[in-house]
C-alpha cells in the first residue's frame, strides 16, 4: 500500500511535457481564421509551427505588387512571415512547402508534409475540416493529407479542425461571399458539432495588425470588414471566439488529451 501511494503521488505531480503544435493550411493568409489561437498558444509557451502547402502564387494580387506568379508567391511568403511575426511565431517555425495551388497534386503534398511530422512530432495538429470551409480544392487537399499522416503518426495525439459555426457566421456573414467556381457552398458547422472554443477578444488589435501585413491580398475595404469581424463575430455564448471540431484523439505515451487541451486553455462546449 505504501509503495502504491508513493507511486501515485509521483505520477500525480509529474509535470506536463512541453507540447508542439502544428497548424497546417493551404495558402498564406489562411491562418487568419485562427490567428488569435496562434497568438494565445505562443503566449502560453507552446512550440507553435505554421505550415503552408502552397505559396498562393496563382491567387489574386489586389494591389498589383507582383507581375508574375513566381513573384506573387514570394510576396505572399514574405507577408506570411511578417504576419506570423506579429503573433510571435519565429521564422524558423514557419514552413513553406511550395506546392502548386489551384488543386495541388495530393501525392506531392503528402511528400512535403510527412517530413514535418517526422521532424516536429507535433502533439496537437490544426487544419481545415474536410470541406475546407468553402470548398476550395487546396483546403480540402491539406485537410485530407493531414488526416492521413496524423492517423499514422505515433506521437501526434489531437487533430482539430478549425470551424465557423452557424451562429457565428449568421450573426456576421463573414463567409457568405466566399465562393469558388467549382463549389458555391459555404460549409458552416452546426453549433452542436463545435467541441472547443477559445475566447480571443483580448487579441483583436494584434489580429488586425497581423491581417494588415497581407498587402497583396486585401484592399482597404476588405481589411476594414475583416477587422470588424475580429471585434464582433460572436459564438453562441456571446464571446468573440475561435472554434474547433475535435476530429480525432489518440491517448498514447506522454501527455494526455486533457493535459494538452488544458495547456491551450480551450473551453469545451459540446463534448463528443
Amino acid at each position: 500500500m505504501k509503495y502504491f501511494f508513493v507511486t501515485a503521488l509521483f505520477f500525480a505531480s509529474f509535470p506536463i511535457q512541453a507540447a508542439t503544435v502544428l497548424v497546417l493550411v493551404a495558402h498564406p493568409d489562411d491562418e487568419l481564421s485562427v490567428n488569435g489561437t496562434i497568438l494565445h498558444m505562443v503566449n502560453t509557451s507552446l512550440d507553435v509551427h505554421v505550415a503552408y502547402s502552397t505559396s498562393g502564387k496563382y491567387g489574386n494580387d489586389v494591389r498589383g505588387i507582383a507581375n508574375t506568379p513566381a513573384k506573387l508567391g514570394q510576396q505572399r511568403e514574405s507577408e506570411a512571415t511578417e504576419a506570423l511575426g506579429v503573433l510571435g511565431v519565429e521564422p524558423s517555425n514557419i514552413h513553406f512547402m511550395r506546392q502548386d495551388d489551384n488543386g495541388a497534386n495530393i501525392y506531392a503534398v503528402v511528400a512535403s508534409v510527412q517530413p514535418l511530422f517526422d521532424t516536429l512530432q507535433p502533439d496537437i495538429v490544426i487544419t481545415f475540416g474536410v470541406e475546407g470551409i468553402y470548398g476550395h480544392a487546396d483546403h480540402r487537399n491539406i485537410s485530407a493529407v493531414t488526416s492521413y499522416i496524423f492517423n499514422n503518426a505515433i506521437n501526434s495525439k489531437i487533430l482539430l479542425h478549425l470551424a465557423i459555426s452557424e451562429t457565428k457566421d449568421s450573426g456576421y456573414g463573414f463567409t457568405r461571399d466566399r465562393r469558388t467556381p467549382s463549389d458555391n457552398t459555404v460549409y458552416r458547422v452546426a453549433d452542436y458539432a463545435i467541441n472547443y472554443q477559445l475566447n480571443v477578444a483580448a487579441y483583436a488589435e494584434t489580429q488586425k495588425a497581423s491581417l494588415r501585413k497581407y498587402v497583396s491580398q486585401f484592399d482597404a475595404d476588405k481589411i476594414a470588414i475583416m477587422s470588424r469581424y475580429y471585434e464582433t463575430a460572436q459564438c453562441p455564448d456571446g464571446t468573440v471566439c475561435e472554434q474547433f471540431v475535435l476530429a480525432r484523439v489518440k491517448n498514447n505515451i506522454g501527455n494526455t488529451t486533457s493535459d494538452l487541451l488544458r495547456l491551450i486553455n480551450f473551453t469545451p462546449v459540446n463534448q463528443p
